[in-house]
């Protein structure tokens, strides 16, 4: 990136951080790299002050494998989930159907950011990191619409504390899923892991400010 794109993406994402923010995080369906990105936009507990809930819907690695922080609150949605409240004390109890209503997920994830920003009486810009992973799930279960106005909900509810939260989907960017929600977020990051290559590349399209970075190391 030329100098001048570099610092147009620097100013771009300082102001998603103070304001708020949702980023839709697509790539090939690989837990390598999304889970890479993940750490990153979790931050790990030697990181300045964060707060982070995790909320997990698909059949991905739990809470642990993204943040080494012990308080981190977890929202286990998966279909199968057997024994991860016994090892998660942060976690909410699973139903037995995971993500089947997207109407009570949303509700759980509100309040949830609501009680943290309780406990913390008021939250700092960035303060807050949700994870929701992944969309997939949802948008097999459920018809575009609804999950387009959950995750208005949720994006609304995480924006109001001036947080981030990131949404996987390991689909494309081009295609036609990814194409459909990408509107609702701030921003797209893709995830890849190059043919050969030993680390994870991360590329950021930010669609307020017109700005894309060239692959570069996550």
């Amino acid at each position: 990136m030329a100098g001048d794109s570099i610092a147009k993406f620097t100013q771009a994402l300082a102001g998603l951080k103070r304001q708020g923010s949702g980023l839709l995080v697509v790539g090939a369906a690989s837990q390598d790299t999304h889970l890479a990105a993940c750490r990153r936009l979790l931050g790990t507990s030697s990181d300045e002050a964060r707060r982070r809930l995790v909320v997990l819907t698909d059949g991905v690695p739990g809470a642990a494998a993204r943040t080494d922080d012990p308080s981190v609150r977890v929202i286990d949605r998966r279909p199968t989930t057997r024994g991860a409240t016994a090892t998660a004390p942060n976690t909410e109890p699973t139903g037995p159907n995971g993500p089947s209503d997207l109407v009570t997920l949303e509700r759980e994830i509100v309040a949830a950011i609501e009680s943290i920003e309780a406990e913390a009486d008021g939250l700092d810009p960035a303060e807050l990191r949700v994870c929701l992973d992944s969309l997939r799930t949802l948008v097999d279960a459920h018809s575009a619409e609804e999950v387009e106005r959950f995750l208005d909900t949720v994006l609304e509810a995480v924006r109001d504390v001036d947080g981030m939260c990131h949404v996987h989907f390991p689909v494309e960017r081009d295609g036609e899923a990814a194409r459909r929600f990408a509107d609702l977020f701030d921003g797209t990051i893709e995830v890849q892991l190059p043919a050969g290559g030993a680390r994870v590349e991360q590329r950021w399209h930010l669609r307020d400010h017109d700005v894309s970075t060239d692959w570069l190391p996550l």
